[in-house]
């Protein structure tokens, strides 16, 4: 049998995640930082990432409780609630996330991208 965790060999993110990386591009192309040859290799580098989207339905209520009790906007508190949900660490680039996730008691396992 097994015994590693569930989440050691998948990624998962709540669909949002990609209307969120699509917006950050527009941004960059925007700000004239990429252009769209740059824009083409990076949405096929997030493509070929073997990840798991969750439905946003499911998650709803608990990202949107979230929301309220920690004073944060409901589009990140997703991402925490899919980590609550399936008991797995986050794994995040924005520092004001992993920030709440420590002050929800994840500790080690909020994982601070860089």
């Amino acid at each position: 049998m097994d015994s590693r965790h569930p989440c050691t060999d998948t990624l998962y993110a709540p669909e949002l995640i990609f209307a969120e990386c699509a917006n950050a591009l527009w941004k960059r192309v925007h700000r004239g930082w990429i252009n769209t040859d740059g824009v083409a290799r990076a949405l096929g580098d997030l493509m070929a990432v073997p990840l798991l989207t969750l439905r946003l339905r499911p998650l709803m209520s608990s990202a949107l409780q979230l929301s309220l009790e920690l004073d944060h906007p409901v589009c990140d508190c997703y991402y925490l609630a899919a980590a609550i949900h399936n008991d797995c660490p986050l794994a995040t680039a924005d520092e004001c996330l992993y920030d709440l996730a420590q002050r929800v008691g994840f500790g080690e396992r909020a994982i601070l991208v860089r």
